[in-house]
């Protein structure tokens, strides 16, 4: 398996090819912010407990599948910005929100196996992915260029809040009915 270092470095290899491109002169390239999101994935699937893992290499396909659609949209986006001849002009602000909440809620609503068949559940899950947005959005977007970097920063803040939040209430509202 590739480690997240060996993958990172794979990608400033490839580099200098893309910086020929006269595409992404700009700052951050789409390759580096690719291997951002695929070593993020990687290390949300490391958090799977042993126990957890069943058919692995049916995921493992998975992954790569996704990741290789992932970086054939963003090469030809590149191959056809470049034949335009206009550099990328990402503000970023939409990626890190919906990112966050893919991270955030996604795992929520995997790791909170007992509370799924609670309707409370899904109307408190559904009422912070509504506040994240509402709050995270406007704020992002104020911004001029936003960095991939505030998604291992707003992960953990938001977990931190959104997890205790959902045990609370749920449970809250799930021992007034017995």
């Amino acid at each position: 398996m590739i480690g997240p270092l060996k993958l990172l470095s794979c990608s400033r290899l490839l580099e200098p090819y893309w910086r020929r491109s006269q595409c992404l002169e700009s700052g951050s390239s789409s390759l580096q912010q690719l291997s951002v999101l695929t070593a993020l994935a990687y290390f949300m699937k490391l958090m799977k407990s042993n126990k957890e893992r069943q058919n692995t290499g049916r995921d493992l396909l998975l992954y790569i599948a996704i990741a290789l659609l992932i970086a054939g949209v963003a090469g030809g986006y590149g191959v056809y910005l470049a034949r335009k001849g206009e550099e990328p002009n990402f503000k970023n602000d939409w990626s890190v929100t919906v990112a966050t909440a893919a991270l955030v809620f996604g795992y929520a609503i995997r790791h909170g196996r007992r509370l799924r068949k609670l309707w409370s559940f899904w109307a408190i899950w559904f009422a912070l992915l509504v506040a994240h947005f509402a709050i995270l959005l406007p704020i992002l977007s104020r911004m001029e260029k936003v960095p991939l970097v505030l998604i291992g920063l707003i992960v953990p803040l938001e977990v931190f809040i959104v997890y205790p939040t959902l045990d609370f209430v749920v449970g809250h509202l799930d021992s007034r009915h017995p």
